[in-house]
Formats: structure tokens, C-alpha cells, sequence
């Protein structure tokens, strides 16, 4: 059998290395997809987001850029501060929404069901049933998912998937204040946001979230 020469090992070597460093680099950005509909007059706010990822909604909100904001999330973990605000983060993000000046009868809190596991597809499946009684057109329904960062590519998957077709979902992702995205590579919490996000993405797509 032929052995490979040194030089074919190295060109598979510089081979590797460049496949190596063009994942390393497109990874983030391709997790924290940010497509947005220009055409949609709703949003869906996941409420564990941050507070900038709230402050991002609530500009929107106020900027006449939706009609109307959906906020989703779990029941509130016990004994979190947070829970006096309401008692899901869905709850939490609609409080603080109004607090930030958008206007109440325009903020729609979906709480879901407690889980331990498919927190998303929870979030997801509640926003369909409370979609599924709006009058809304079928030209309409087209809505914006507002999320953070890496988490973004696999929500738009898991919202498109449950609201079916008939829905056009867009994403905005907000970036990360944790570390520099550009350089997730470098610091503890990038690659660790990337890491567990790539193996929900892979979970996802491959079996169950």
C-alpha cells in the first residue's frame, strides 16, 4: 500500500487547519442568525432574554416597528428575585416592556407549561394556541422572534416548526454583551455559549431538543 509523502501530509494538514479555522470563525455568526421580516407587524419576545435584549424590544415597540409583542417564557424558577414581577418570565418581559413605555394593550404575555427539558418548543407551542385564536389574515401572519445571540438559529427552527407554514418567522438575534463574538474562541463564556448551542442545534435537527 502507498504511504502518503511529507508533502501530501502537509497539504492535508494546511487543508484541515483552513476547514478548522473557517468553522471556527462562520460557527457564531451562523448560531446567532439574525433575518429578519421587514414585512411583519409582529414580535415575539423570549423572556429569559437580558435586559439590553428587552430594551431592543421595547425600541422596536415604540418606534412603530410592530403592531404587537408576544413575550414567552417559562414559569419563573423558585425563588428567583425576578418573581415579583409575575410569576413567568413571559410575565416578567410584559412587565418590563411597560415599565420601558410601550403600551399595555399592545403586550401580550404567553406563559407556557413548566419543563425540565424543550423549554423552546414549550414557549413555542403556547404562542401557537394563543396565535391560533388571533384574527389575523393569512397575508399577515408574519411575525419577528426576538432572542440572544447564539440561541438564535435554533429558536427560529423550533418556532417555524410548531407554527407550521402558515406562520413566516424572521429572527433577530441580540448580541451577547458577555464576550466579544468575534473572538468567542478565546474566552470561557463564547465558547461555552457556542459549544452547548451547536449541541442543541445537532440534538435538534437529529432527535429531540
Amino acid at each position: 500500500m502507498p504511504v502518503p509523502t511529507w508533502r501530501l501530509w502537509l497539504i492535508l494538514a494546511g487543508i484541515a487547519g483552513l476547514v478548522l479555522w473557517l468553522l471556527i470563525t462562520r460557527l457564531h455568526g451562523w448560531l446567532a442568525v439574525t433575518e429578519p421580516d421587514p414585512t411583519a407587524r409582529y414580535l415575539v419576545l423570549e423572556g429569559w432574554v437580558p435586559d439590553h435584549a428587552i430594551d431592543l424590544a421595547a425600541e422596536m415597540m415604540k418606534d412603530g416597528q410592530a403592531d404587537r409583542i408576544f413575550t414567552t417564557g417559562v414559569p419563573v424558577d423558585h425563588g428567583a428575585r425576578v418573581s415579583t414581577l409575575g410569576s413567568s418570565y413571559a410575565e416578567v418581559a410584559a412587565r418590563l416592556l411597560a415599565d420601558a413605555g410601550v403600551e399595555e394593550n399592545k403586550i401580550c404575555p404567553v406563559p407556557s407549561v413548566a419543563v425540565s427539558r424543550e423549554r423552546t418548543r414549550a414557549m413555542a407551542t403556547a404562542l401557537r394556541d394563543v396565535l391560533a385564536n388571533e384574527p389575523v389574515p393569512a397575508a399577515g401572519k408574519r411575525l419577528n422572534l426576538i432572542t440572544l445571540d447564539t440561541h438564535g438559529r435554533r429558536s427560529l427552527s423550533i418556532y417555524q416548526e410548531v407554527l407550521g407554514p402558515e406562520w413566516r418567522v424572521g429572527v433577530i438575534s441580540a448580541p451577547t454583551l458577555d464576550y466579544d463574538p468575534s473572538r468567542w474562541f478565546t474566552q470561557s463564556s463564547g465558547v461555552k455559549a457556542v459549544l452547548d448551542e451547536t449541541f442543541g442545534m445537532a440534538v435538534h435537527v437529529f432527535g429531540s431538543e
